[in-house]
């Protein structure tokens, strides 16, 4: 999308003239619309800190808000080969550690104990 159209979204979006708004990680980091009360994120992030700033935009009018994470073992392993093709050996190794972290997180959830 052109700047302009993103911008447009982005106001048409704030302004409820849709409800639902699919994006990438990079939409608006420090998007500040009240009425999101609902996140779904599909795939596994690559650290932490995505995760966070995703799921902290919804809830923010006072209401409950829900998030969602959904996950593909094999899909997400094909996100990691993607997100570390062409990088430096130094960043490939921290892109994979930070992965790996999200994972146990994650993985926690669903065992009720942090894996490491």
């Amino acid at each position: 999308m052109t700047h302009d159209v993103k911008k447009k979204n982005d106001t048409d979006f704030r302004a409820k003239e849709f409800q639902v708004l699919v994006a990438t990680e990079s939409y608006k980091v420090g998007t500040h619309s009240p009425h999101v009360d609902n996140i779904f994120r599909v795939g596994c992030m690559r650290n932490l800190s995505v995760i966070i700033q995703e799921f902290g935009r919804a809830g923010k009018s006072g209401n409950s808000a829900d998030r969602f994470l959904l996950i593909n073992e094999s899909k997400d392993d094909q996100r990691l080969a993607f997100w570390t093709k062409g990088c430096t050996k130094n960043e490939d190794e921290l892109l994979i550690e930070q992965f790996v972290q999200s994972w146990w997180r994650i993985y926690s959830i669903y065992t009720g104990r942090y894996l490491n």
